[in-house]
């Protein structure tokens, strides 16, 4: 049985390893955890996994689920090519592929501002690979919609949007929160399963595809801000509310996670407007789930607009958002019949 949705138009997401800088400490997970990896797949038709110049790749051989995905279609890995010129750092030299190289690896160096760990891979710093690590899931995701019926995003699991780049260049983004409403399927529900459930729900699934589609679509066009969002607010609280049903139907156990989206609004000529009718104290809208699914928060749609460094620059194409996946879980109390 195929598992790919039988919609015209294939949507992806482009995730990347995730890097941890402190001091002289280093952390990079070059993996999904199986939270990300349920959450990834359940949502999204197709996963790419983009590493800058062969630095992050995930060993399938380790990771099972990984490999399995990428047998069955549904995963891909991009080896990127980046530059430290395309995050705005042309003093540093340019990395080279690992195959390549012919200097040391790994050398150890004074810590700089600049460079606080003072470890420096393959002629480059390490605090320049954490913003090539970041750039290269909107290189791929730009590769990947070239010649294909597909739309590509970029995702990021942590609680603060990292936005790869050397100085800062300010952009206007909208933020929009669904703050505690996201069911993930938890880490021990099988792969096949999610699978099976994209299958016999993609209508649930389609619907709040769609009502995220029309609260971008209604943030750019829209005159009456205030009830375009509270008609966005309205549609996402009922295909969440679906969803769940549906999810409980199938009886798969599910926690409650933050999505944060970010719409660039820079180049939008509504972009003053909509930015004087919000304002960074925004607006909030309550989606009145928290109570229906037995959860100690307040669930709500809330919109702010920001300024922030400017992510890559985006073709026209990428129209869609930038997604935020919060680290924080919210576990039903009660009330798991999905009534």
């Amino acid at each position: 049985m195929p598992h790919t949705s039988t919609t015209a138009t294939t949507r992806g997401v482009v995730v990347c390893p995730s890097i941890t800088i402190s001091d002289r400490n280093v952390a990079l997970n070059a993996g999904l955890s199986s939270q990300d990896l349920r959450r990834y797949l359940l949502y999204w038709d197709r996963i790419a996994y983009a590493y800058p110049n062969g630095f992050g790749k995930p060993n399938l051989d380790a990771l099972q689920d990984l490999a399995y995905l990428e047998q069955e279609g549904l995963l891909s890995l991009h080896d990127t090519h980046v530059t430290t010129l395309d995050i705005g750092t042309p003093e540093v030299p340019s990395p080279q592929h690992l195959s390549e190289a012919s200097d040391a690896l790994f050398t150890n160096q004074e810590p700089t501002e600049q460079n606080p760990t003072g470890l420096v891979v393959l002629g480059t710093p390490m605090s320049a690979w954490r913003d090539m690590i970041y750039f290269a899931p909107h290189r791929a995701a730009q590769e990947l919609e070239r010649g294909h019926n597909s739309l590509w995003s970029v995702a990021q699991t942590s609680s603060d949007y990292v936005f790869a780049g050397g100085a800062p260049r300010n952009a206007a983004v909208l933020e929009a929160v669904l703050l505690g409403a996201l069911p993930v399927p938890c880490e021990d529900v099988p792969l096949d399963d999610i699978l099976e459930f994209r299958l016999a729900r993609q209508s649930e699934l389609l619907r709040l595809r769609h009502a995220i589609d029309q609260l971008r679509d209604r943030a750019l066009r829209a005159e009456d801000t205030h009830r375009a969002f509270a008609t966005s607010r309205d549609e996402l609280a009922i295909a969440l509310h679906e969803l769940r049903r549906a999810l409980a139907a199938q009886h798969t156990r599910v926690f409650f996670s933050t999505l944060k989206l970010y719409l660039d609004l820079s180049d939008n000529k509504l972009a003053t407007t909509l930015i004087a009718a919000i304002g960074a104290s925004g607006l909030g809208f309550p989606l009145e789930m928290g109570a229906a699914v037995g959860l100690g928060v307040s669930t709500a749609l809330t919109f702010a607009a920001r300024l922030v460094n400017r992510p890559p620059p985006l073709p026209g194409e990428l129209r869609d958002f930038l997604y935020l996946y919060d680290v924080h879980r919210h576990w039903p109390s009660h009330d798991r019949s999905g009534r």
